[in-house]
């Protein structure tokens, strides 16, 4: 959606789907109902103004992202975003988990905020399955608009890459960005699915979410470099939320989502050509 599309009615709706869904009780629904002023005919930045600004600069790009913190009935830091991402003045409506810290295998609470990403991870999968069949505008809608206009380029390159996002949306966009610009594209779901897929048939370079369940990027991370025969893959960190940077030091990058195609593009090709001149 164009900004000006970010009407009053709109955001209510969104605002109530996700409570709706975040939390069982009227009353908690309630209690998590944001303090805006939602005058009619209010829209854009005007609304956006009572939200909190995350925006930041990539390469001397900003990224515009705008959060609300609503969390759900078992985890208070999850938020509502409205960010620009893949088309320059387009934006989309999402959730954040905001639970990417990296807790280590090791940890004693390793299970129990393992179990709980997962509950964080199935609340935000249904808010935005219903915001999609309600008309908000989602990754989804991205993805489509992306397709008709992002269009692969007859030029291949011979550098391979492996994609591995467990947000379907997010993981097609990006692979529709990089064949674009003439890369061959592979996606994986998960780590688990990415380890085996390096195994079968080693890339050129892997582009890696942090924030998936189970096996995080970190851990990923971490599995690739303790191989000797994956050892120098050349390996690009992706991530929307903060993460901690001691944890990126097996990468090569590390590229903050949301991220639109020249900076994804311009990220890959310094990758490759780093790791060509090491070696």
């Amino acid at each position: 959606m164009k900004l000006n599309e970010l009407t009053t009615a709109l955001l209510k709706k969104a605002i109530r789907l996700y409570l709706d869904i975040a939390y069982d009780k009227p009353e908690d629904r309630q209690k998590h109902w944001p303090g805006l002023r939602l005058d009619e005919g209010m829209q854009g930045r005007e609304l956006l103004a009572q939200f909190i600004d995350e925006s930041h600069y990539t390469e001397d790009v900003l990224s515009q992202r705008y959060v609300l913190r609503l969390g759900n009935r078992r985890y208070p830091h999850m938020k509502l975003v409205v960010e620009e991402f893949v088309i320059p003045n387009r934006y989309y409506v999402a959730v954040d988990t905001h639970d990417q810290l990296p807790v280590r295998p090791d940890d004693p609470e390793y299970a129990a905020w393992q179990e709980l990403r997962r509950f964080n991870r199935d609340v935000k999968e249904a808010i935005e399955e219903k915001w999609t069949a309600e008309g908000v505008p989602t990754m989804y809608v991205v993805r489509t608009s992306t397709q008709n206009r992002v269009r692969r380029t007859k030029t291949l390159k011979e550098a391979r890459i492996l994609v591995v996002d467990d947000e379907r949306e997010m993981g097609e966009t990006t692979k529709m960005m990089l064949e674009s610009g003439g890369y061959r594209v592979r996606l994986a779901s998960s780590g688990q699915v990415a380890l085996d897929l390096i195994k079968e048939s080693c890339p050129d370079l892997v582009l890696l979410d942090v924030d998936m369940p189970d096996m995080d990027g970190y851990e990923v991370c971490r599995h690739i470099r303790r191989n000797p025969e994956t050892c120098k893959l050349p390996i690009l960190l992706a991530t929307s939320g903060p993460g901690e940077m001691i944890y990126t030091l097996d990468a090569d990058c590390f590229l903050a989502k949301p991220f639109n195609k020249n900076i994804l593009l311009r990220f890959v090709s310094h990758v490759l050509q780093s790791r060509k001149r090491k070696g």
